[in-house]
């Protein structure tokens, strides 16, 4: 199985932000330390294309967001 993850980008948020950027590599490396999904393979996926991305988002939400 092919499990790919982005965890290595942070964006930077407020203290005690909802979703911390940090659990997302915990969680990787978690999985892969007590191989919860035996032979799996992990890829770092390269950043999303911009159109790829007013596919699944509004147009104004992700301006917004990038600026």
């Amino acid at each position: 199985m092919k499990i790919y993850y982005a965890d290595t980008y942070q964006v930077p948020l407020p203290k005690r932000h909802r979703f911390p950027m940090s659990k997302y590599g915990k969680l990787r490396h978690r999985l892969i330390e007590e191989n919860i999904i035996p032979g799996a393979d992990f890829i770092e996926s390269d950043i999303c294309d911009i159109d790829d991305l007013y596919l699944a988002h509004e147009k104004n939400y992700v301006d917004k967001v990038l600026s």
